[in-house]
């Protein structure tokens, strides 16, 4: 697994990951993204990153883009995760590895507040966050695709995660 640094030319994993029904339910992606659409998102990644507001990565998978995954820095020294993968890469670990490594990379640049955001009923990602050193918090109200929602709140805590990445319960 690979993380690349979003460019222009990475529009069309943002315009495929727009058209799976899950990630425009469960993400802030919008659904269904023309070309021209999906490069004004990267686009905007690309400024926040330059800004020193954020950054969006393109995940890949033997070669192939198969996600996408960032983080929004909130100063003085708090950023929360995101990511989101393709159909052919759920069930693999991808985006519970990608969090790890976004958040343990975060944690050694000296951010002190490393958090993630899911819907409560979106188990999967929960799993993911679980998996990737992320312990539940509690929740909080945000606007997403102009809808009050409330989400459940992660913040990253290595030492309760065991050493290969796994989670710690059975099932």
């Amino acid at each position: 697994m690979t993380l690349r640094a979003a460019t222009p030319a990475h529009w069309p994993v943002e315009q495929a990951l727009s058209q799976d029904n899950d990630v425009a339910y469960w993400t802030t992606v919008p659904a269904d993204l023309d070309e021209g659409a999906a490069r004004a998102r990267v686009a905007a990644w690309i400024d926040r990153r330059d800004e020193g507001r954020g950054a969006l990565w393109v995940i890949e998978r033997e070669g192939n883009a198969c996600g996408q995954a960032g983080l929004v820095i909130s100063p003085p020294a708090a950023i929360e995760v995101f990511y989101a993968v393709l159909p052919s890469a759920r069930g693999a670990g991808v985006a519970g590895r990608t969090a790890a490594l976004i958040a343990g990379w975060a944690r050694r640049a000296g951010y002190r507040q490393i958090g993630l955001a899911t819907f409560p009923d979106n188990v999967a990602s929960e799993r993911t966050a679980e998996r990737a050193g992320f312990v539940r918090t509690g929740t909080t109200e945000r606007r997403i695709k102009d809808r009050a929602h409330t989400l459940t709140t992660w913040v990253y805590a290595p030492a309760k995660r065991p050493v290969d990445g796994r989670s710690s319960h059975s099932g």
